[in-house]
């Protein structure tokens, strides 16, 4: 009786670490998606790799909302374009129907129409939801992994490493075999109101063919769990060395 309650205090153990490496996982791609969202999601980089300029040029003469001059901008306004963008959405919306660029006439041209602008506003109350999610998960992350170290609960680093590897490599394998593109609209779909547009050719919409949708979404979403990963190292770093300097304490304590 005594050696299964042992045992099952040792799974319970396990499973509180768990939470607390998924929990230190989750902050991390909090912590990387804060990190590239101020760089404009390396929206330069990704517009030479993508080719965006030939997609500009291919799309935006055939905008059928009498939207015109977009490819006649040189790069730099365009990069400054979905700046504009990324600060509102991360701004509750504000200032998404004034967004504008001066065509080569010198008129001033809005760049997104109405279902934009309402699809953006989306966006932005995800961001917003998003953020304070964030904001309370790493603090309690901090605290319950500060509380387990203190306490002295033992942890199995091999095995905890081999459920988060297992976790993100099913859920890697899933995206791939039901098709990035197909889980992007399927995440529209789940997530955004049914009444109000999310799906937008790239004839009808400046905000699609700036973005090159959904090759940039793809690109950006593997920098966030590149750079995840990369704060999570920073993360276990940290913990690595305060439990070391626990063990330090308690040894010259005693």
């Amino acid at each position: 009786m005594r050696l299964s309650r042992r045992s099952l205090y040792s799974v319970v153990q396990q499973i509180i670490w768990f939470i607390a490496c998924l929990g230190l996982l989750l902050s991390a791609l909090a912590l990387s998606w804060h990190s590239i969202a101020r760089a404009d999601y390396l929206y330069p980089l990704w517009y030479q790799q993508l080719s965006i300029d030939e997609h500009i040029n291919t799309f935006a003469p055939q905008n059928n909302r009498g939207k015109f001059g977009l490819e006649l901008l040189p790069p730099e306004e365009h990069f400054a374009l979905f700046r504009e963008i990324r600060k509102a959405v991360h701004h509750h919306g504000q200032g998404l129907e004034s967004i504008s660029y001066s065509t080569p006439s010198g008129e001033q041209q809005l760049l997104l129409h109405a279902d934009e602008v309402v699809h953006l506003q989306d966006v932005a109350r995800l961001i917003t939801l998003l953020e304070q999610v964030s904001e309370w998960l790493m603090p309690m992350t901090i605290i319950l992994v500060l509380l387990l170290s203190m306490t002295q609960v033992a942890v199995n680093w091999r095995r905890q490493a081999l459920i988060l590897f297992l976790l993100v490599a099913l859920t890697i394998a899933a995206v791939l075999l039901i098709g990035p593109t197909h889980v992007f609209y399927t995440l529209h779909i789940w997530i955004f109101p049914p009444e109000n547009p999310w799906f937008f050719y790239y004839q009808d919409s400046l905000m699609t063919t700036l973005m090159k949708a959904p090759q940039l979404f793809g690109a950006i979403a593997i920098a966030i769990a590149l750079g995840g990963l990369l704060w999570l190292a920073a993360l276990l770093a940290l913990l690595w060395l305060y439990q070391r300097q626990l063990k330090v304490w308690r040894t010259l304590k005693h």
